[in-house]
């Protein structure tokens, strides 16, 4: 494992699989990188940087972003990108299974 420096880099994780980094940079955008190679592709888009936890299989992350009027508005997002991320605390969680939630407990019991 070669460990480098990157400025700006804030709260790196790697998903469970450990194939993946996930990071904030400064301001406030949220990124992944694939650790077998390849470029970063940012998850999250802001000005304050997230706090941010990954679901137990890695398919998710949760993070909580302030808003313009310093709200601090619940989102998820799939690491594959196959959705854009989705605010949680503005309206109902429509469109998702009860499956895909429940990784906000990490025990797999949706609630």
């Amino acid at each position: 494992i070669r460990v480098q420096t990157l400025a700006g880099v804030i709260a790196p994780r790697l998903t469970p699989d450990g194939a993946t980094l996930l990071y904030t940079r400064t301001p406030g955008d949220l990124w992944k990188r694939p650790l077998a190679g390849g470029e970063p592709t940012r998850v999250a888009e802001g000005w304050d940087a997230p706090a941010y936890v990954l679901s137990p299989d890695g398919r998710w992350v949760a993070y909580a972003q302030a808003d313009d009027d310093f709200n601090h508005e619940i989102w998820i997002a799939p690491l594959d990108g196959s959705r854009p991320p989705f605010n949680l605390s503005a309206r109902e969680a429509a469109g998702f299974t009860a499956a895909e939630l429940a990784y906000l407990n990490g025990d797999g019991v949706n609630g």
